[in-house]
């Protein structure tokens, strides 16, 4: 290889501009070729230097030097020169299609005899198809030429990329290990500062799992509970949940019924938190009772077990104490007379129904309402689910004309509260719906729309 030295290439022209303007003009060819370098020189020129065989540097030396370059319409001659040069080695070839030199007669130069080529035409246009290439039809890919370049192109850049990627993976790979290494020796160094006679197993088995070097039963070890020391933790059992005695405490709170009317401080302002108080012991009680007792299916042979521990006169110091927890708390005399209120209600001998068993829950001025009313409300509710569900005109009809017979009930008591009010309200015709009964019946229809969307509407 021959390097060619091109000097006084103007300093505003690229490196680019200026192989492109080789390849294209001088070299005639899309081969890559070893650029050595493109440096500054003095004068404020650039000189380049690269690297090609001895046809073209010849053929580049004969056309570069003394080669006017314009740029910017300003004229710059190059100059060119060979290097590398040895005389002995280089050894000119002949071309393929030699034929001798013969003489050319001139017209111009009368019978001047010139010696020239007989083919020099047909030469060059056979080196020229050797070293050129047609441009390709698109841009974006260009021709690959049969010859490795030695500069960097897209083949050599990826090659580079995927070995950086390589190195990175194997430098990642190197820190992790190092660091579960330094979380060993931090272990380690536990170890022999909290060694005790206990400890010379675990200090054994750490030993053979750093001598072995394992990456996976090193982190294994690490994860479990043998690199620090303590036991692994233990699932806590499931708390069985208590039976709440429902139904006994409600009979034992009606059998002390008549001890706690007749007390004599006991009254309507602390009732209520002696009620709640008085559930809490007893459900209390039950436990402690029923702890060594077998789950029983009725809830007398609870009253069995629970009467042989606590028997009747007992039931006279657990009120006396109760009472006396009331007065020393700090719990208002007086409430308000619109807050709920759980209050008991009476009970009867024998089997109890769900009308005996109602509870009062607000103080309010609402009656408390009949049997007959309480059925006739619970079909309401039961007729608007049904219509809610299916959506049918039949079913929004039955539960109108359902909702219409609950009209007489308010009928009864508009009637009590007239009479209390004056004869004014007595001049009502019979049958007639006043425009207090239909507010009032607008007001019964909300409460039963409320009382299902309390209860039922989460079906839907």
């Amino acid at each position: 290889m021959v390097n060619v030295i091109i000097s006084r290439i103007p300093q505003e022209v690229s490196f680019v501009r200026f192989i492109h303007f080789l390849k294209k003009a001088i070299l005639r060819c899309k081969k890559e070729f070893h650029v050595n370098y493109y440096n500054p020189e003095e004068e404020g020129f650039m000189v380049m230097s690269f690297s090609t065989t001895w046809v073209k540097a010849r053929k580049v030396r004969k056309t570069l030097d003394g080669f006017v370059y314009i740029h910017k319409h300003n004229q710059y001659p190059l100059a060119c020169w060979l290097e590398n040069l040895d005389e002995d080695v280089i050894e000119i070839k002949p071309p393929k299609h030699y034929t001798p030199i013969v003489p050319v007669y001139s017209s111009k130069k009368g019978n001047e005899n010139q010696y020239a080529p007989q083919n020099q035409h047909d030469d060059n246009r056979e080196d020229n198809k050797e070293h050129y290439e047609p441009a390709p039809k698109n841009a974006h890919y260009p021709v690959q030429t049969r010859s490795r370049s030695r500069s960097r192109g897209p083949d050599h850049s990826s090659d580079l990329n995927a070995l950086e990627t390589e190195l990175v993976r194997q430098q990642r790979i190197k820190m992790e290990e190092e660091t579960k290494l330094f979380a060993l020796e931090k272990k380690k160094l536990e170890y022999l500062k909290q060694l005790g006679p206990n400890d010379y197993e675990k200090f054994k088995k750490f030993e053979e799992v750093y001598r072995r070097d394992d990456p996976r039963e090193i982190s294994e070890f690490l994860e479990s509970g043998q690199s620090t020391g303590q036991p692994e933790p233990v699932p806590a059992p499931e708390k069985k949940k208590l039976p709440g005695y429902v139904g006994c405490c409600r009979t034992v709170v009606c059998q002390m019924r008549d001890l706690i009317d007749s007390h004599k401080d006991i009254d309507s302002s602390n009732r209520p938190l002696l009620y709640n108080l008085l559930t809490t012991a007893l459900k209390k009680r039950f436990t402690i009772a029923m702890e060594d007792q077998p789950r029983l299916l009725k809830s007398r042979f609870y009253l069995e077990v629970y009467r042989e521990k606590h028997p009747f006169h007992t039931d006279v110091q657990l009120v006396d104490e109760l009472v006396n927890k009331i007065k020393t708390s700090r719990w208002p005399s007086n409430l308000p007379s619109n807050e709920t209120l759980d209050v008991a209600v009476k009970c009867d001998e024998g089997p109890s129904t769900g009308g005996q068993n109602q509870a009062v829950t607000k103080v309010t001025e609402v009656a408390i309402r009949s049997p007959e009313e309480a059925m006739l409300r619970r079909q309401i509710k039961k007729l608007f689910k049904i219509a809610k569900r299916s959506g049918l005109p039949d079913d929004w009809a039955a539960y109108t004309e359902a909702k219409t017979q609950l009209i007489p009930f308010f009928d009864k008591a508009h009637d009590k509260s007239a009479t209390k009010s004056g004869d004014d309200q007595n001049a009502t015709k019979e049958g007639e719906i006043t425009e207090k009964n239909v507010e009032t019946l607008e007001d019964v229809e909300s409460n039963v729309i409320d009382d299902i969307a309390d209860d039922d509407l989460e079906d839907f």
